[in-house]
């Protein structure tokens, strides 16, 4: 499954068309406690959609994540998917992801296939909810990164996200509070906070759909 596309692609939209595993599973690895944003009910939710993208290379099934360039804000350096904010001309969400997943990494919309799309999730600190979207391309693509946006690619292997040697957490200072962070470890990278809880629901949509099949 984890290397075969036409596995893996009727396999993974089963598990999209069936009821997700929603917060039950984001919840995970969600930050504890996960700072709740009193304006939420009183100001319109801003949308964006992300994608996951899965593709074959070398026998290996993989996803990219992008890091994030340093700047000031609050995503400033993480690690998370392509993916930004919903605009006038898009006619969905999952066109959202796959537009931005162009202009941000260069692979371009008319090679990707979206498969379906997760549980959306709040992020607090943007007052976004973030729509994950979830595709795949017939071949390795070739990134082409926006330096603006992209400071560099992550190609991560599925294998070993789905590895539970892959979970960490610790405890992460910020400002006067200590907060209990889950976040995947790969390489010297550490995928956390929102992108980690979007993860883990695909991830187990994964697992069910392999043990459905056996």
């Amino acid at each position: 499954m984890l290397s075969d596309l036409r596995t893996l692609s009727p396999r993974l939209k089963s598990g999209l068309q069936q009821p997700l595993p929603g917060q039950p599973a984001q919840q995970t690895m969600a930050p504890a406690p996960r700072r709740n944003n009193p304006d939420r009910q009183r100001r319109p939710l801003r949308q964006a959609g992300v994608l996951f993208l899965f593709y074959a290379r070398d026998d290996h099934m993989y996803l990219p994540f992008i890091e994030r360039p340093r700047y000031d804000g609050p995503h400033s350096g993480q690690i998370a998917l392509p993916g930004g904010k919903r605009e006038v001309g898009d006619p969905d969400l999952a066109a959202t992801a796959v537009r931005e997943t162009g202009e941000e990494i260069g692979v371009p919309g008319s090679c990707i296939q979206v498969l379906g799309q997760l549980t959306p999730v709040y992020i607090p600190n943007s007052h976004y909810l973030v729509t994950p979207s979830v595709g795949l391309m017939s071949a390795a693509p070739a990134f082409r990164p926006d330096p603006a946006e992209v400071k560099a690619v992550l190609e991560c292997p599925l294998a070993l996200l789905l590895d539970p040697a892959c979970r960490k957490r610790e405890i992460w200072n910020f400002g006067d509070l200590d907060v209990d962070v889950p976040f995947f470890q790969v390489g010297e990278h550490r995928i956390w906070g929102a992108t980690a809880m979007m993860l883990a629901e695909l991830l187990e949509v994964l697992r069910r759909t392999e043990a459905e099949t056996g």
